[in-house]
């Protein structure tokens, strides 16, 4: 399996290296960190990346977060979504209310709830996750040009950059979104595209929003839409409609034109999309990959994928980012079990002399750490292909361009969604991370 071929000079040796310093790829690293585990992250942008303006957050990402210690930092800055507001039409008619809000339900947040939901800028979440690593941890200009194993040497991963820099580590973690370079190295097929493009922005009222804290969902022929207030001034919207195209789409103007177009008739969705600065918007062809293969096929010698590069999913549950914080915390559990030495003593043949078999004992160590990658693929498949199917169905339900789908969707089938069924996929608790003991664990 090989990705190009390795023309640098001498490696950069770094036991954990992740692709991609989006939130998955930075949320890993920290996870680690916590764990006595050093990773770095290459991210081939000069900066960290905010494009998609907002993410949706359930409740399950909130546990992650503050496992991580950066929870309550974001909810001080972030409205809570007390309920949704049901399912609207063009005329504005509400087919379904969906209350997230329900008293003598305490889930551990010091309020009364059995959802937690609130729209969080992306730029924020980025920074929030980067202030808590070591310095130096996100190398930024690093793309990464060719992935190569070492000739004769198993466990060993060698990454060259564009710039000729190479890096050799033995666990190697692409998180570097759908269209990833190392989920292609690895043989996977690409994400589809599904047939609907999405244009989301974030807009921002200087003298304030008047939105109540609510999701504010609309449906229609084809094409489909929502408003999320993030705080007092600002909102998160997206307009979703049925076309075929597969980008990339390099015109923000044209992207918001077409976006007025597409909501006629749906009064706050509006006013939104004029309020938006044009470095505000983004349009995307919605793409997800159905993962019916086996989940070692994600793993290869020290080698696997997590967030979208591993599952890439339409956004009609909300629940990319989410998927992608609980890969985090699985991946720092099970690497943390292999590599931390106060977790098990490795045992090593000795030669005649006294020495210990280093060859013995790096097999012993890439053995630990494969099983500890297939065990986290095989948990976070149970978990994340119902929810990449679950999305696809939704999907192609909620923008349906069939006059009866239509009719049957807006008048039987939403006004009888059931909330708790529909939503507990938001409850998942992904568990803690491992208690570690700072003087036997190697920062490394």
């Amino acid at each position: 399996m090989e990705l190009g071929g390795l023309t640098g000079g001498s490696p950069i040796e770094e036991r954990i290296v992740i692709v991609g310093g989006g939130v998955g790829g930075l949320a890993c690293a920290l996870a680690l960190h916590r764990v006595g585990l050093k990773a770095v992250v290459l991210e081939q942008a000069p900066t960290l990346r905010a494009e998609g303006s907002a993410l949706t957050l359930w409740t399950n990402a909130f546990r992650v977060l503050d496992i991580l210690g950066i929870g309550d930092q974001l909810r001080k800055d972030h409205l809570s979504i007390e309920a949704n507001n049901g399912i609207l039409i063009s005329q504005d008619v509400v087919y379904r209310r969906m209350y997230l809000m329900s008293e003598g339900m305490d889930t551990g947040f010091g309020c009364h709830r059995p959802h937690e939901l609130r729209a969080i800028e992306r730029r924020i979440l980025l920074d929030a996750l980067a202030e808590q690593l070591p310095p130096g941890t996100i190398r930024f200009n690093s793309r990464v040009k060719c992935i190569t194993k070492v000739d004769g040497v198993q466990g060993v991963t060698h990454l060259e950059l564009q710039d000729g820099t190479i890096y050799s580590s033995k666990i190697v973690v692409g998180v570097d979104g759908v269209n990833s370079v190392v989920a292609e190295w690895m043989g996977l097929p690409k994400a589809k595209i599904v047939g609907q493009v999405s244009v989301r922005g974030l807009a921002v009222f200087p003298d304030g929003q008047n939105f109540k804290p609510e999701v504010h969902y609309y449906v229609g022929k084809g094409t489909r839409g929502g408003v999320v207030p993030i705080s007092t001034t600002k909102a998160s919207w997206f307009v979703n409609w049925n076309d075929w195209s597969s980008g990339p789409f390099k015109d923000p103007k044209l992207s918001k034109e077409d976006s007025l177009k597409h909501v006629e008739g749906w009064s706050l969705l509006t006013p939104c999309i004029e309020n938006t600065a044009i470095d505000y918007i983004t349009k995307s062809a919605l793409k997800h990959r159905l993962n019916s293969h086996e989940s070692s096929s994600q793993v290869f010698d020290g080698v696997t994928l997590a967030g979208d590069a591993s599952h890439p999913s339409t956004p009609n549950l909300g629940q990319g980012a989410c998927c992608a914080l609980e890969d985090a915390i699985v991946l720092a559990q099970k690497l943390s079990g292999a590599l931390n030495p106060n977790t098990e003593i490795l045992k090593t043949d000795q030669n005649s002399d006294g020495n210990i078999n280093q060859m013995v004992e790096d097999e012993k160590l890439r053995q630990r750490i494969n099983t500890a990658l297939l065990e986290f693929q095989a948990e976070r498949h149970e978990r994340t292909h119902p929810l990449v199917v679950q999305a696809y169905n939704t999907g192609m339900l909620m923008q349906s361009d069939w006059s009866l789908v239509c009719f049957l969707r807006n008048w039987f089938i939403i006004p009888r969604i059931n909330r708790q069924t529909f939503l507990q996929h938001t409850l998942f608790d992904v568990g803690k991370l491992p208690m570690i003991d700072s003087k036997t664990t190697e920062d490394q």
